[in-house]
């Protein structure tokens, strides 16, 4: 009836206990869970030793979620590597219902524009149809032979409609897997080096030797 519920109860003689019963109208409006309080008053031939009591109409529509599923790996040298994620649809699934998400850097090493395909942050739309409750995002990362740390970045949930979003954020961590060239060149060298120093000194060991035994023959 869209007005708050009122009413009266009386006690015929001997009775001990009554019920009032409220109503909450069913919908599909995406609501937080919201609370009443049913209050008594004006009592006649009685006094009132308990005035209030509280009820909670819980939002069973629709909520959304996001989760890493495959997001700790290298990055790779060249093309790309995916990294996905997981939306997920809890409650009422009987509609249409979408999300925009953004990809952004996290952590101490943020992931920068550069490391995603097309050079450029992540960023788009899913879309629920009637009875769907999951999604998959994938983000893909750009391989490169960078000498670099790893870096983090997170996938970010927004603007839902027919929906509320109860998780919004998931992370992900680009593994460096490349390698400093230079190190493994140096160390050739000074292997090089160090075995040449080594015949050198050899020979002028056993220098002596030979003379004397050219003498002696």
């Amino acid at each position: 009836g869209n007005i708050f519920p009122s009413g009266s109860i009386i006690f015929d003689d001997g009775e001990v206990n009554k019920t009032i019963t409220v109503n909450v109208v069913g919908d599909i409006n995406i609501e937080t869970d919201e609370n009443f309080t049913v209050v008594l008053s004006d009592s006649v031939s009685s006094t009132i030793s308990s005035v209030s009591a509280n009820g909670i109409i819980r939002s069973d529509d629709a909520s959304l979620s996001i989760s890493a599923t495959d997001t700790d790996k290298a990055e790779g040298n060249s093309g790309s590597t995916a990294y996905t994620f997981l939306v997920i649809r809890t409650g009422i699934t009987s509609n249409t219902a979408n999300v925009n998400y953004s990809v952004t850097g996290l952590g101490n090493n943020p992931a920068t524009a550069a490391d995603f395909m097309g050079n450029i942050f992540p960023s788009g739309s899913i879309i629920f149809d009637d009875g769907e409750v999951n999604k998959t995002i994938t983000v893909n990362v750009a391989g490169d032979t960078d000498i670099e740390t790893d870096e983090g970045f997170t996938v970010v949930l927004s603007n839902p409609v027919s929906s509320l979003i109860s998780s919004a954020f998931a992370n992900a961590i680009i593994e460096n897997d490349d390698v400093n060239s230079d190190a493994g060149s140096n160390a050739d060298q000074d292997s090089t080096s160090s075995g040449s120093g080594s015949g050198g000194l050899l020979v002028w060991l056993l220098l002596p030797l030979l003379l004397i035994r050219r003498k002696l023959s």
